[in-house]
């Protein structure tokens, strides 16, 4: 009777050990199985991540900053100096005096260098050929040349001053889109953001100066036809085209960062 007794307590025993041990090993297949998904949800994330990135250093926000550089350079030094300084080579007979009719003409100028460089890209590896809108050696040269090279007084006319008004302000408003969408990357790339912000904002104030001087600019009741731009209108595109070259040093310092230490 005891005997049976104890065979029952002992089997009952090891039915109970058997169902906890059976569900030790569900519960441990369970967790490894959302250990594995979890770790392909994070990789598919920072896939999508780094190729949202990519897309936005290596697209807007560099040659956004390389048309303001070459748009500062022009006012503050004119024409011939902003040829001199790009070491520009050949005929540059098309490159326009006045201001009106360069930013166009540089828009278009970028917009065919970049048609250029996305078929060089086709056809050579995609690891060699990347185009962010101006190199690091130009970004540094010229970034020394906006702090040491005294900007030039100018004259221009008041179609000028509207002309750049209006892509001032396009300028501005495509730098905020820009901000918005690097929202996704504040955690990582803080410095950036703060730099993009502080270049919206110059930009903002660039376009009401000129406001200002558009308001003003009345002779016997009348409005000027042109204007006498002094080095401190002008000089404010050096301090301009050195924040837009912040831009493109830190997007190439992100770009090395990526070849040398992959973001985890």
């Amino acid at each position: 009777m005891l005997g049976s007794l104890a065979l029952g307590i002992i089997a009952s025993f090891m039915g109970i050990l058997g169902g906890i041990l059976a569900a030790i090993f569900i519960v441990e297949r369970y967790l490894e199985h959302r250990r594995r998904e979890n770790q392909k949800q994070q990789a598919l994330q920072e896939a999508s991540y780094q190729e949202r990135w990519q897309a936005y250093i290596h697209g807007g926000v560099s040659v956004l900053s390389a048309i303001i550089t070459h748009l500062s350079l022009f006012i503050a030094y004119g024409k011939d100096l902003y040829l001199q300084l790009l070491e520009a080579n050949g005929d540059t007979s098309d490159v326009p005096n006045s201001i009106g009719d360069f930013v166009p003409w540089l828009l278009n100028n970028l917009q065919l260098s970049r048609r250029a460089a996305k078929e060089a890209e086709n056809t050579a590896s995609s690891d060699t050929v990347k185009h962010k809108g101006m190199g690091e050696r130009e970004a540094i040269r010229l970034a020394n040349e906006f702090r040491d090279t005294p900007s030039s007084s100018m004259t221009c006319s008041r179609r000028d001053l509207n002309i750049l008004l209006q892509y001032l302000r396009v300028f501005a408003t495509h730098m905020r889109d820009q901000i918005f969408l690097f929202q996704p990357f504040l955690a990582r790339r803080m410095e950036l953001g703060v730099v993009l912000v502080r270049l919206a904002h110059s930009l903002d104030d660039a376009a009401e100066h000129i406001e200002r001087l558009l308001l003003s600019g009345t002779k016997a009741g009348k409005p000027l036809t042109s204007f006498d731009l002094d080095t401190d209108f002008t000089s404010r595109y050096c301090s301009l085209g050195q924040e837009a070259i912040q831009v493109v040093n830190l997007v190439w310092a992100h770009a090395k960062e990526e070849l040398d230490e992959p973001l985890a």
